[in-house]
């Protein structure tokens, strides 16, 4: 236990320096064809001459039928940390940018670090994040104590360090695949895509090529039918969309439904009517009581900040309790006021006395 809580402890000293990194790392900027070398260290432990960091296959080549890239990362460091999350370079035309993935292995303890050796197979859509080129970028960040000093990413030439690690791949045949062109004429040929004057199919966003054709990955869809922008429409989230295309989450008594995973979902109380109403809305037959501060209950329509309780019309005596929490019962009197018979149990009505125990009528000849 002492020997796992002082690893947590290690962890955490070095967090701030890569906290302060990760927001260098998260400016930096992609160059006109290929990266600015400088925001980066490349994958070897300098100090033991080793390489830690390593991508397999390193060049992919794609077919129509395939446009899937499935690769391998590993990061082994024997003695040393790796940080929880990775991250591949998107080229989506309408969201470029960082996109993280998390290692298979455990972290230690209640940190964001694995120990020893980090492993994770990415599945990535080429069409929608890479491009045909050796510039598509992995990166991974792993420090290592030399000498009593922390080594995170150092570079070779002058030891200067706290950089990610960096490996490229090459990717061939995105858009339909070698020697496989000139398979559309027109953008109706291509489903949720466009026509390149090369005659292979570009898929818009969350769109796949399959069979030289492009379609919509799971759990996204074209709905509005405008292929330029993609499937457009998240089913798991959409509330306009949830499930299919124009499957709707109405709202009903001002209390709206999500979509989550696929199902409209009720924030509020579900009535027998089907409907979805305010959290706190009393299904019929039931009525709406309150409790006023510093006071007990009564039927209001509204209870605003005020607690509240369902309770049974007919049964009028169960909206009148005590000054507690609900349901303690009370008693209405003939007058409509109420009176608390959990706090005073032997409070009776302005029109009744109290004999031998209990409430009756101020005409009743009370016999001592």
């Amino acid at each position: 236990m002492v020997k796992r809580g002082l690893r947590v402890l290690i962890l955490a000293a070095i967090a701030l320096v890569f906290f302060v990194l990760f927001s260098s790392f998260i400016s930096a900027t992609l160059l006109s064809g290929g990266y600015d070398n400088r925001n980066f260290s490349s994958p070897v432990d300098n100090y033991a001459a080793k390489q830690i960091f390593t991508i397999a296959p390193e060049a992919i080549s794609l077919t129509a039928k395939n446009q899937n890239v499935y690769i391998n990362v590993t990061v082994n460091n024997p003695g040393g940390y790796i940080y929880k999350t990775g991250y591949y370079y998107s080229y989506n035309a309408t969201n470029p940018g960082w996109i993280p993935f998390t290692f298979s292995e455990p972290t230690i303890g209640n940190s964001n670090w694995t120990a020893d050796i980090a492993t994770k197979q990415l599945l990535i859509p080429a069409s929608l994040h890479l491009k045909n080129s050796n510039d598509n970028l992995i990166i991974t960040y792993s420090c290592k104590k030399y000498n009593g000093l922390w080594r995170c990413g150092c570079h070779s030439d002058n030891k200067t360090c706290d950089f990610w690690m960096l490996q490229q791949f090459s990717v061939s045949g995105i858009g339909g695949g070698h020697g496989d062109t000139g398979y559309c004429s027109a953008d109706s040929d291509c489903g949720v895509g466009t026509c390149s004057t090369g005659g292979n199919c570009v898929c818009s966003q969350n769109a796949l090529l399959v069979n030289k054709k492009c379609e919509c990955v799971s759990g996204f869809a074209n709905c509005d039918s405008i292929s330029p922008n993609g499937c457009e429409s998240n089913l798991n989230t959409d509330t306009n969309n949830c499930g299919s295309c124009a499957s709707a989450c109405t709202s009903a008594w001002g209390s709206p439904r999500t979509c989550t995973n696929g199902a409209c979902v009720c924030s509020g109380t579900i009535c027998s009517d089907g409907g979805c109403h305010q959290s706190d809305y009393c299904c019929p037959p039931l009525e709406k009581c309150c409790k006023s501060q510093g006071s007990g209950w009564t039927k209001k329509t509204k209870c605003a900040d005020e607690a509240y309780g369902c309770y049974d019309p007919t049964d009028p005596d169960q909206c009148c309790g005590g000054s507690y929490s609900w349901p303690y019962i009370g008693r209405l009197c003939s007058d409509q006021t109420c009176i608390d018979t959990t706090m005073f149990p032997s409070a009776c009505c302005s029109d009744e006395q109290l004999c031998h125990n209990r409430c009756v009528p101020k005409s009743y000849n009370c016999v001592p």
